[in-house]
């Protein structure tokens, strides 16, 4: 008996046909998914560079909560902090840094958001605490231009210049 079908037997001919169907299907299946994370990738690299960035921000709500916590009022810090780098090839352009912190309000310095002018003046982002009453211990944090929550009223004044529809994806 011969171990190779014979090409003339239409059940071997349809398995073959069903395979490479098959095989079909799922590479279209596959490239279906390959292209719709492609159309994300950006998205994730811009979110990522863009928390690199913030980490001053999310560093100085730290030292608000804790000055709050040992003597019950709001930090006020005028000095400049350090700048911070976003990582990749355009990292020398998009820069951050804390500007100032007045009434625990994290003031930051946005560098070159959407320009790649190196000599564009500075973009101010604003990050505020919102508590339900003056020594309330529950603080609640406003990004951006954003009204607080209802019950709550944010501290300190909100510099931020970036519009709303352009403003950072998590504070519109």
């Amino acid at each position: 008996m011969n171990p190779y079908l014979r090409s003339g037997d239409q059940a071997a001919q349809r398995k073959t046909y069903r395979f490479a169907l098959d095989l079909m299907f799922g590479l279209l299946i596959i490239g279906l998914l390959i292209a719709a994370f492609l159309k994300q990738a950006h998205a994730f690299v811009d979110k990522a560079r863009l928390m690199m960035v913030m980490a001053p921000a999310f560093e100085g709500r730290a030292e608000v909560i804790e000055h709050h916590a040992l003597t019950g009022g709001w930090l006020d810090k005028t000095e400049p902090g350090e700048e911070v780098r976003a990582a990749g090839k355009n990292a020398r352009l998009l820069t951050a840094r804390i500007g100032a912190i007045r009434q625990g309000a994290v003031h930051m310095e946005v560098f070159n958001r959407k320009r790649n002018n190196p000599q564009a003046p500075p973009e101010w982002w604003s990050i505020r605490p919102a508590v339900a009453a003056d020594d309330a211990p529950t603080v609640l944090w406003v990004c951006g231009s954003r009204a607080p929550p209802a019950g709550f009223h944010a501290l300190g004044e909100n510099l931020t210049a970036v519009p709303p529809e352009v403003n950072f994806k998590f504070c519109q």
